[in-house]
């Protein structure tokens, strides 16, 4: 019998360990799981409120999900590579421990739709991370010129020393850099916007729209 979800029904052999490596993420994907968690509760919120899930079911699945995800804080979670990805782990996860309960929170959601909720979530998270951090950059710069009045250094031209200078106006000239409107900071600001935006059944839709 197939050894993974994603192949069950379709294969009776075992599948290859090569390809098994070939076809894993769950190596680099499990940084994921908060995201994948939060964006299944939510969608599973969303099935209750039209009447898919009745609300005690929606409760389990959220009470399991966050008892994975505790799991997951922990270090505490298996991993098996024959279940290729966070988002089929936590589903199998969620599976064996309520049945078929846990089979319903794929209604109206393709893997698709997962994966790039997911990887939107993610990297705004990581955008605001890197955002934070450079202004914290910015903060040290000033902080420096500040302090840094009696430091002299020499100023280079052609990659040649030059006269000497104090360290405050090369700090600054590297804060104002940050700060441009060309800096990094304004550069992550559009990025973060198009990660707004929700994709959710964007393909079915399209493909609904187009027929």
């Amino acid at each position: 019998m197939a050894d993974s979800p994603s192949r069950s029904g379709v294969f009776q052999a075992s599948t290859d360990k090569r390809l098994e490596a070939f076809a894993e993420s769950i190596s680099f994907d499990r940084r994921m799981y908060q995201q994948d968690i939060r964006g299944s509760i939510a969608h599973a919120d969303m099935l209750a409120s039209v009447g898919l899930l009745t609300r005690e079911e929606f409760s389990t699945i959220r009470d399991t999900l966050k008892e994975i995800e505790a799991e997951l804080d922990a270090d505490q979670f298996p991993i098996r590579f024959e279940l290729e990805d966070i988002h089929m782990h936590i589903e199998q996860a969620l599976i064996d421990r309520i049945g078929d309960v846990g089979r319903k929170l794929h209604t109206a959601r393709s893997r698709n739709d997962q994966v790039s909720t997911d990887v939107r979530m993610w990297v705004r998270e990581a955008l605001d991370t890197v955002d934070a951090r450079l202004l914290e950059l910015q903060r040290a710069f000033l902080s420096r010129c500040e302090r840094d009045f009696d430091v002299v250094l020499p100023a280079y031209t052609h990659l040649q020393r030059a006269q000497p200078v104090i360290r405050p106006p090369l700090l600054d000239g590297v804060y104002r850099k940050t700060a441009a409107r060309s800096g990094p900071r304004r550069r992550l600001s559009p990025t973060r916007q198009r990660m707004l935006a929700w994709r959710c059944g964007g393909r079915r839709n399209h493909a609904a729209n187009r027929s």
